[in-house]
């Protein structure tokens, strides 16, 4: 029996967000951020840019910077958009039992998380109880993993990470971030996307969907919180959504589709508001 999917939730904790809802197809995207795709009901295909075979299968994990196209079928899935860091990938990939090129298919703990992401979606469960039950249950090895950035990781880099979530709206130059962090430009380049697995743009737009989300869970509408997040205008935050997410934004917010949008701050509903 499909399960009810007559609402969608995306959920935006400090270090990771989760989006579920009914969605068709992924069209080409370029994983902004590490991301570990669930498909709730049933196994769905994923293909690598590049590569003449898709795989199938209920547990993803795509690194930052993979391009890949999906087809879903309609269901429920779950997208779960890791830390910057790459600590929560490094510990998820330990627990997938293969992979074909850049894709890690089959978690161990397939079941286990399946059935707890599908309370989380059914319930709506609070901000504190899904972060709880994805950190502790869903995935077990995060448990221990702090909300400060990885010790490795190397300083300059966690405070140019700083700088762009505290100024989401700044179009500062690499140059110019750079110099706050006393790096070069080209090294900024080189060991950013290290790290994040991402040029430092692309993360500057990640971060702006992010704080766009959570304008909308304070009230503003999508134009008025994409602009305040540092779009400048509809087309680019709607091209960027795109290519980022690999769905459109009338997607996330469909007619007659509750989208709750739960922040840190605040908690929203949301139904099939697009501007």
């Amino acid at each position: 029996k499909p399960m009810e999917s007559n609402h969608s939730l995306l959920y935006l904790w400090q270090l990771r967000t989760l989006f579920m809802g009914e969605i068709d197809s992924i069209t080409t995207m370029t994983t902004a951020a590490a991301t570990y795709f669930v498909g709730i009901e049933k196994p769905f295909t994923i293909k690598e840019s590049g590569s003449t075979d898709p795989v199938s299968a209920q547990t993803l994990l795509v690194p930052a910077g993979c391009k890949i196209e999906a087809q879903v079928d309609g269901q429920v899935i779950a997208m779960c958009y890791l830390d910057p860091y790459g600590s929560d990938f490094r510990k998820i990939k330990k627990a997938m039992q293969e992979n074909q090129g850049n894709i890690f298919l089959h978690s161990k703990n397939q079941e286990q998380q399946i059935a707890l992401l599908k309370e989380i979606y059914s319930k709506k469960l609070s901000y504190e109880e899904s972060y709880t039950k994805l950190t502790t249950q869903v995935f077990p090895n995060l448990q221990a993993v702090s909300l400060l950035a990885p010790e490795h990781i190397d300083e300059r880099i966690q405070h140019a990470i700083r700088i762009i979530q505290e100024q989401p709206a700044s179009n500062m130059s690499n140059e110019e971030l750079a110099c706050l962090c006393s790096l070069t430009a080209p090294q900024l380049q080189r060991w950013f996307k290290r790290t994040t697995g991402l040029p430092v743009r692309r993360y500057r737009l990640w971060h702006r969907l992010f704080v766009t989300a959570n304008n909308m869970a304070k009230g503003m509408s999508m134009t008025e919180a994409a602009y305040d997040a540092g779009f400048s205008d509809s087309a680019h935050f709607n091209h960027t959504f795109r290519s980022l997410l690999g769905i459109t934004p009338s997607m996330v917010f469909k007619p007659k589709k509750q989208l709750v949008i739960y922040s840190e701050s605040s908690q929203s509903p949301i139904a099939g508001k697009e501007t």
